[in-house]
């Protein structure tokens, strides 16, 4: 899974970024434009800010191609206290909170705190979105269907199986949210679909095994 980084730093921070991660949400430019400005070279100034202004601005980043590290003696990056699940309209699917990527096979090779996850089933660089679905004019609600809740009791990771050729099976607990973070069930299952053609979307129907392939 590739996530090579760039990285840019001062002796209070240090910048990482991941190219194929991003897919241009532009918070970072319009929340502190005296650290990243894409008309700039290199794109990236961390003396252009304080080190918690910085931190604060690369949390909203939703993809995960920007993160942090502190070098003064605050501390770095914690996950957020409940994981959120929310579907982008005719885009990928949000996740935040504390978060695993686990093979086929059960084996971890990903970690991390944000994620924007492909939905149109075309993207390069799979599970995450690459804006592909911009070209290929993937069309999916923002929504998620109605569901009764099933919170768990206690809170954890968010393991995400990346099932052969199929869906993402979560298992975990976590929180499906609408753009304003409204709460609107909880869960600790589900299987979110990875090839674009479910009915359900973004819940899986089973419509990959028409002959969807996730290389």
């Amino acid at each position: 899974m590739d996530d090579k980084r760039r990285r840019y730093e001062n002796d209070r921070i240090a910048i990482t970024f991941s190219p194929r991660r991003c897919i241009h949400a532009a918070e970072c430019g319009s929340n502190l434009s005296a650290v990243f400005d894409a008309g700039r070279k290199p794109w990236i100034n961390p003396d252009g800010g304080e080190p918690n202004e910085i931190a604060d601005t690369i949390r909203k980043c939703p993809s995960g191609a920007l993160q942090y590290e502190r070098k003064d003696a605050e501390p770095g990056e914690a996950p957020d206290a409940r994981n959120t699940v929310r579907a982008v309209k005719n885009g990928p699917v949000y996740v935040r909170g504390n978060l695993e990527i686990l093979s086929a096979d059960g084996e971890l090779v990903h970690r991390d705190t944000r994620l924007a996850l492909c939905r149109c089933g075309d993207s390069g660089n799979k599970p995450f979105c690459d804006n592909t679905h911009i070209e290929q004019k993937f069309e999916a609600p923002a929504g998620m269907a109605d569901r009764e809740s099933a919170p768990g009791t206690e809170p954890g990771a968010l393991r995400m199986t990346l099932a052969l050729n199929g869906p993402i099976l979560m298992s975990g607990p976590y929180s499906v949210v609408d753009e304003e973070g409204k709460v609107l069930f909880e869960s600790e299952k589900g299987a979110l679909c990875r090839c674009g053609r479910s009915s359900n979307k973004p819940f899986c129907d089973g419509a990959h095994k028409q002959g969807w392939t996730a290389d």
